[in-house]
């Protein structure tokens, strides 16, 4: 979850964020509270995706840690 948090909580707060829709900006522990495992998924011995739920925060896409040596979550993504 730390590539997400590092990869995406500023981007929330500088693009996403809105006080008047209800998504006021954010510190790490508030953006971590919206983050929900959704799905873990394993593409090769060393390839692994960890899915994550937003809570709406970045338009309902799903973000994703990705590990291309089976240890290290160092990429991250979004999809949808």
């Amino acid at each position: 979850m730390n590539v997400i948090v590092r990869d995406f909580l500023d981007n929330y707060n500088e693009n996403w964020a809105d006080e008047e829709d209800g998504f006021p900006k954010l510190d790490e522990p508030a953006f971590r509270n919206n983050l929900e495992l959704n799905a873990i998924n394993f593409l090769s011995k060393d390839s692994v995706d960890i899915f994550y739920k937003e809570n709406g925060m970045l338009g309902n896409h799903s973000l994703i840690a990705q590990s291309f040596d089976g240890e290290n979550f160092d990429d991250s993504t979004m999809f949808g």
